[in-house]
């Protein structure tokens, strides 16, 4: 299989990108759920501000969680996309674009992929593999 540069640029950008994220991820949910302790000598009033910062640690949780599990494929499946094990460059580059971010996914759709060593098609002239034929096409 044969990458572009700018294919490789982009499936390298969405795996930076991505572990990124998966690193944040994983820090804001620990650091939540440690920071988080119990009240009980809390008066009436704080009670509620306290439900409320309870719901909403929740939410941090929660969130980064699916984060984490939507990023860690993302990651795995580019890497086996450099690795030439994986061949379907779209479905990567369609997660990198929605969970990675958008540069390492537009990157990937822009480079040229190309599946088996067939013959290149430039400014009119063919491009095999060990010889330049001249013939216009």
């Amino acid at each position: 299989m044969k990458y572009d540069n700018l294919f490789k640029a982009g499936a390298t950008v969405s795996i930076v990108l991505g572990s990124i994220g998966l690193s944040y991820a994983l820090f804001l949910s620990i650091y939540t759920s440690l920071t988080f302790n119990d009240h009980s000598n809390w008066s009436k009033n704080d009670l509620y501000f306290y439900q409320f910062i309870k719901v909403i640690n929740g939410l941090k949780i929660f969130f980064s969680i699916i984060s984490i599990i939507f990023l860690i494929p993302t990651i795995i499946l580019s890497s086996l996309l450099l690795k030439g094990k994986y061949n379907n460059y779209k479905l990567v580059a369609i997660f990198s674009i929605i969970f990675a971010g958008v540069i390492g996914g537009v990157l990937m759709l822009c480079g040229k992929y190309q599946k088996d060593d067939k013959n290149i098609i430039k400014d009119k002239t063919i491009i095999s593999n060990n010889s330049i034929d001249d013939k216009n096409i």
